[in-house]
């Protein structure tokens, strides 16, 4: 892939996270990017010494790999801009980070010529930790399959999922995290109240649930040995599992992801 033939659309949280990625392994002549807010344009540009493209259609044109890391609201109006350039997509490489937004749907807006990827990403690609589900129309070849790979793996794992699973990888990973920092804010919460300084009862959750994603990352057992590890009959871990089930921990968990799931459904449509 040629010098500057990476175009990132939209520079947000998780278009700056692509672009940091890519600049960290392959240098900023690699990408560059086009955002509409000037101010953020001018931030991204100084943080990473990438260029900023004002041109949306040589942009396009000068690429082979086009990012659209916009809004699902946004994406298909964007898509009908990009078919109006005609033949400006042909035989390139089309890949959406939108949640809900299907292939079919991007290719009836883009038009014919481009090689779809539909990709899931979530918020840690920030820090190089993020997920990466995707999937592909049926024009991606196994090369470009690898060129997308080598992309966004630099920012995290990457694994390819059948297209008919992304609105529950959306409903998992996507929306996940939010659900992770809302149960260690609970745990900090929960530690001030015990009596900790607000400073070490966040040390002590963030440590504790890193720590505890290693553990059954690298260990290999299954979720319910590490539970019954920790609680040992008549203990602490036991009185606090109860509270958790007693007020419908697991189930609740399980709804948030399924709401999250009906809503990419609703966003598809």
């Amino acid at each position: 892939m040629k010098t500057g033939s990476i175009l990132v659309v939209g520079a947000g949280n998780m278009g700056e996270a692509l672009i940091k990625g890519i600049c960290g392994s392959r240098g900023a002549k690699a990408v560059s990017f086009y955002e509409t807010r000037k101010d953020r344009a001018k931030l991204i540009t100084s943080k990473y010494k990438v260029k900023s493209r004002a041109d949306l259609p040589s942009a396009l044109r000068d690429s082979s790999m086009i990012i659209m890391a916009v809004k699902p609201k946004d994406l298909l109006k964007l898509a009908g801009e990009v078919s109006a350039q005609a033949g400006v997509m042909k035989d390139k490489i089309l890949i959406s980070v939108a949640a809900g937004i299907k292939i079919s749907a991007i290719k009836e807006a883009v038009g014919p010529g481009a090689r779809i990827v539909r990709i899931m990403p979530n918020t840690p690609a920030l820090v190089g930790k993020g997920v990466f589900a995707a999937a592909y129309s049926s024009e991606v070849r196994n090369a470009d399959k690898k060129a997308v790979a080598a992309v966004f793996s630099v920012s995290g794992t990457y694994v390819e999922v059948e297209e008919k699973n992304m609105d529950a990888v959306t409903a998992l990973s996507g929306s996940g995290p939010a659900f992770v920092f809302m149960f260690m804010d609970a745990l900090i919460k929960g530690g001030v109240r015990a009596g900790l300084p607000a400073a070490l009862a966040k040390k002590l959750a963030i440590e504790t649930v890193a720590g505890s994603a290693a553990l059954f990352k690298e260990s290999g057992r299954s979720v319910s040995d590490l539970i019954e590890s920790v609680a040992s009959p008549g203990g602490t871990t036991i009185e606090g599992i109860y509270a958790l089930e007693k007020g419908s921990f697991t189930g609740t968990v399980c709804e948030a992801v399924n709401n999250a799931y009906r809503k990419s459904v609703e966003l598809g449509k």
